[in-house]
């Protein structure tokens, strides 16, 4: 199984002016050694800072024996601020390194005041003698955080992207990489409803879920940018279509509010979806509910669902609840094109709205937190998700009660990246964009509460 780890889109590398930063490793076999060097401060509270990344290793940092730091194998760029030190006073600074299965290196910088001091052959170390392994790059070297969101900002931020004026551009939150830009495409009317999901056909047509009831669709334009069509109602009995994919000429719809996986087809060739067949029915609520679809590297459809509903009577389940245990919430699910076949595939997950596969073939999602516990001690973030089979993502509910499985918990399985606070929507890929190459391979998660795209970059381990 591939694991993945992450970094962000914005770079900010280590603190190393002129030379790149190295790896460097030990020419010994040993898979054990120390580091160590002494520094001096040069003035009273000169500021003391160290930024330390391992790969394929676990590190132990301390000053004057004492630790100060503990990064394990996969562990994101550690940054961070020492106290300071008194005028002339000699610092120890020591790295206990452990290395596991892998190309094992490290890499780091301290500094203190203006002075830099790189992790390089100058530092003692216990065993054989340190060899340079090439730059470290800067998407290793990011740190893996987002701007924060305000402890007081509440779940309507959305309202700063929107236009103040008719007719102006978005405007968006933040600054957009560069190179990318904002354009509104169509405005929504009354008559076409708030809209949940969309798919495009083989006829460059789009497709888009009504919030409410029904389905419509319009051909966009190739060469301009605005749209000065109009939409069309293709099917206007499903309810809440949280999740549309196309596949084999049939379109899958994920009808949250009419609590089913249908299949449309057009059997007399009139452009409107007029065979429509419920291929399984999906009980429990609709709030954390049916949400949505992707085509799987199986040839199957691959759906997600909140914690509100049930699994269905006959699915095969890979990941079934412990005896006594808590009911399988919020999982992740494939059926068969023909419908005859549903199989649970994980489950543990709070809320989920997104699901796709990079180019590997890997899926992933972008799960909710629970708003309540925000500032609790055990609070978990909304996060992406990579999606294995069988496995606990650790979120449980049951009657009166709610509880996430910590983190560090054997039997589930840990974030891949931490949004922080949200509320998630979908996630695609960028793999059949026309983006720069970087961008392709980047998973865009839409935030609704705070009205942002996250691009996530990720690395494989």
């Amino acid at each position: 199984m591939v694991r993945f780890i992450y970094f962000l889109a914005a770079f900010f590398c280590f603190p190393v002016s002129g030379n790149a930063l190295e790896w460097w490793w030990s020419d010994s076999q040993s898979k054990r050694f120390t580091l160590s060097r002494e520094i001096v401060v040069p003035a009273e509270n000169a500021k003391i800072t160290a930024a330390l990344v391992g790969d394929f290793c676990e590190l132990q940092l301390f000053r004057n024996d004492i630790l100060v730091a503990d990064i394990e194998a996969y562990d994101p760029p550690l940054f961070l601020n020492l106290e300071s030190g008194k005028a002339k006073e000699t610092i120890t600074v020591k790295i206990e390194v452990t290395a596991v299965e892998g190309p094992s290196a490290l890499a780091g910088v301290f500094q203190i005041g203006k002075e830099k001091y790189p992790i390089n052959s100058t530092w003692r170390i216990s065993e054989g003698e340190m060899q340079s392994l090439g730059e470290v790059s800067a998407e290793r070297a990011a740190p893996n955080r987002l701007p924060e969101i305000s402890p007081f900002a509440e779940y309507n931020q959305w309202r700063e992207a929107l236009p103040s004026e008719e007719g102006e551009s978005l405007k968006g939150i933040g600054p957009l990489p560069k190179g990318f830009e904002i354009e509104l495409i169509h405005r929504a009317t009354p008559e076409e409803g708030s809209w949940v999901s969309m798919a495009i056909d083989a006829q460059n047509r789009i497709i888009i879920a009504r919030e409410q009831t029904g389905l419509i669709r319009a051909k966009l334009p190739k060469e301009q940018t605005a749209f000065s069509g109009s939409f069309e109602v293709v099917e206007n009995t499903l309810e809440e279509c949280r999740g549309l994919s196309f596949h084999q000429g049939a379109l899958y719809a994920y009808a949250n509010d009419s609590k089913g996986l249908y299949r449309l087809k057009d059997s007399s060739g009139d452009g409107l979806f007029d065979e429509v067949t419920l291929l399984q029915p999906i009980e429990g609520g609709a709030g954390h509910g049916r949400n949505d679809l992707a085509n799987g590297p199986d040839n199957w459809i691959h759906a997600i669902q909140g914690d509100s509903v049930k699994v269905p009577e006959g699915a095969i389940n890979r990941t079934p609840a412990e005896p006594d245990g808590s009911r399988e919430l919020g999982y992740w699910s494939r059926l068969s094109p023909d419908g005859k076949n549903w199989e649970i595939l994980a489950r543990g997950l709070r809320n989920p709205y997104g699901i796709d596969f990079n180019s590997d073939g890997e899926a992933f999602t972008y799960d909710a937190d629970n708003e309540g516990d925000v500032g609790l001690p055990f609070y978990r973030p909304t996060r992406i998700n990579h999606l294995t089979r069988g496995t606990n993502y650790g979120w449980h509910q049951q009657e009166n009660s709610t509880r996430n499985m910590p983190i560090y918990a054997p039997d589930t399985v840990p974030t891949t990246y931490d949004v922080g606070r949200g509320s998630p929507t979908a996630v695609k890929f960028g793999t059949h964009s026309n983006f720069p190459e970087k961008w392709k391979r980047a998973l865009y998660a839409l935030d609704w509460a705070y009205g942002r795209i996250v691009a996530v970059h990720l690395l494989p381990r």
